[in-house]
Formats: structure tokens, sequence, C-alpha cells
């Protein structure tokens, strides 16, 4: 149901400041913080579209969330938003929200150091999230980033 989709691909542009809005009450931000507006309506649609049960929309259950990261580059188009469950056991392991968000911050901490290209990331992220999540795991497991 989504494909993933970016909104930016460089690190020049992933690394510059950016005006925050009034709502964060600061003078400038990341691009995540930036461009984190997905509204009511959206998370709606997306929980429609995955057939997620009333009692199910809430964050212990699972999230909207962006398919390829903000923090990479993603876009808050419908097309990069799914929801995501927190337990989704596949082969006997946990493939849920908590390890997908450990990719996420690794993969943004890499891009945003220069030792990862955000194509590349997008690419892998967008192609088979879990074999990278278990490819990178270990380093994975140990980052937060916004």
């Amino acid at each position: 149901l989504t494909p993933g989709k970016a909104d930016v691909l460089t690190v020049a542009e992933l690394t510059e400041a950016y005006d925050c809005p009034p709502s964060l009450h600061k003078p400038s931000c990341t691009y995540s913080e930036s461009h984190r507006h997905v509204s009511e309506t959206e998370h709606r649609q997306v929980y429609d579209e995955y057939g997620v049960r009333d009692e199910d929309r809430n964050g212990r259950s699972g999230e909207v969330d962006h398919f390829f990261p903000l923090c990479g580059g993603g876009s808050n188009d419908l097309s990069n938003l799914w929801y995501q469950p927190s337990v989704n056991v596949w082969n006997g392991q946990n493939f849920g929200f908590h390890e997908k968000d450990a990719l996420e911050s690794w993969v943004c901490r890499e891009v945003k150091a220069g030792r990862l290209d955000p194509k590349i990331a997008f690419q892998r992220i967008t192609g088979d999230w879990v074999a990278y999540y278990l490819e990178v795991r270990p380093k994975a497991s140990r980052s937060r980033v916004d």
C-alpha cells in the first residue's frame, strides 16, 4: 500500500537549518522538525487504508509513520505514510515500529554524517526494510536521532 516517497535526497538539504513552525518556539529546525505535519484527516485515511480497527488506533498498538523517514528526506505525501503495528512477528522475530525506528535513526545519523548516500538509504528502506534492518541491526540498535 505504501511505496515510499522522498522530497529531499541530498545531504546539504538535510543538514541545513530551516525555519521552525511557530508551535516549536525556536528559531531554527532540522529538516524533519520543520516538515513534520501530518493532519488528523491523513492519519485517519492511513488507518482506514490499512483496515486498522478503531480500538487499535493508538500509540500502543501501532502508529502512522513515514515509510521513508523525514530525517532522511521523506515526504508527508500519503504515498509515504503507512500504519506500522508495534508487534509484527515474522520468522519468530518482531519487526514492529520500534525496530523500524531504530533502523531509521541509524540511517539518518549515517546520512547526516556523510557516510551513507540518501538515495541508497531510500532504495534500501523502500526495497526491503526488514532485510536492511537485519543487516545493520547491531549498529541500528544503539542509535537514536531526530
